[in-house]
């Protein structure tokens, strides 16, 4: 966090729900930092913790929450979860050292947002689609002395194979003209491993999971476009959602705040 605005933290609550938070400044730069317990943080602790799903969810929520409030009120470079130093000085000294580095960045970061865009479709209504429009049919089958039924499972065979390599280019098209047109308005853009939805229990599949950092002013005009996409695709299978904006979690390196 740069020094150049107050930070108001009252409410916001910290990491472990104990301690408040608080900034540690050194030369031109802070850190918003949460004294957390070593009963519960210590790295032989960790090993178990980090297995505890929801010890997981809470401790996260509350970092990424901290994180969001202080973004809301300044430029930030969002740290990554469990990024702890054993005492203040240590912490003081790697930001006296690399207090430059990190100006410089929130230099080049400074009134940019990250907004996150997810595309899903469900097969089964993109096929529907794809054969109400006509745009996979099967080529005639080629003369072969196997009669009735069994030339009949050949073409349908045919037919199947067809709508489902056209589903998977029309998904693909849909993807990459999305992708392109959040670049279009973004500054850099970032394609994120997508999450395997049945987990989550649904039945769609992700076909573009990305990150594109943008200017504020420019997040609506994503939420804009997005949400004509969706009106465009209205009834063909396919889902477009935005979120956002967040600190610029997937534009500040992990290398960033290794030693």
């Amino acid at each position: 966090v740069g020094n150049d605005s107050a930070l108001e933290l009252e409410g916001v609550p910290s990491i472990d729900g104990s301690h408040s938070l608080r900034l540690v400044a050194a030369k031109d730069v802070r850190a918003l930092v949460s004294t957390v317990s070593t009963s519960e943080f210590s790295e032989n602790v960790l090993r178990d913790r980090l297995e505890n799903l929801e010890w997981l969810k809470t401790h996260v929520a509350a970092h990424e929450r901290a994180q969001r409030e202080a973004f809301r009120q300044t430029q930030i470079l969002p740290f990554r979860f469990l990024t702890i130093y054993r005492d203040e000085q240590s912490l003081r000294d790697m930001l006296t050292a690399r207090a430059e580095e990190f100006r410089k960045l929130l230099t080049s970061l400074e009134g940019m947002v990250e907004v996150g865009v997810r595309v899903s479709f469900d097969r089964q209504s993109v096929a529907a689609s794809v054969e109400e429009g006509g745009w996979a049919t099967a080529n005639p089958a080629p003369d072969h002395p196997t009669q009735g039924r069994g030339r009949s499972y050949l073409v349908s065979r045919r037919v199947a194979d067809d709508v489902s390599r056209t589903v998977a280019e029309v998904a693909e098209r849909q993807a990459r003209m999305i992708h392109d047109e959040c670049c279009q308005l973004a500054a850099r853009a970032v394609i994120l491993r997508a999450q395997d939805n049945r987990l989550a229990g649904r039945k769609d599949e992700v076909i573009l999971n990305a990150a594109y950092l943008v200017s504020r002013a420019r997040a609506d005009d994503i939420a804009i476009l997005i949400r004509d996409r969706n009106q465009s695709t209205a009834g063909q299978g396919f889902k477009v959602e935005v979120t956002g904006p967040w600190p610029p979690y997937n534009f500040v390196s992990p290398e960033v705040f290794v030693g």
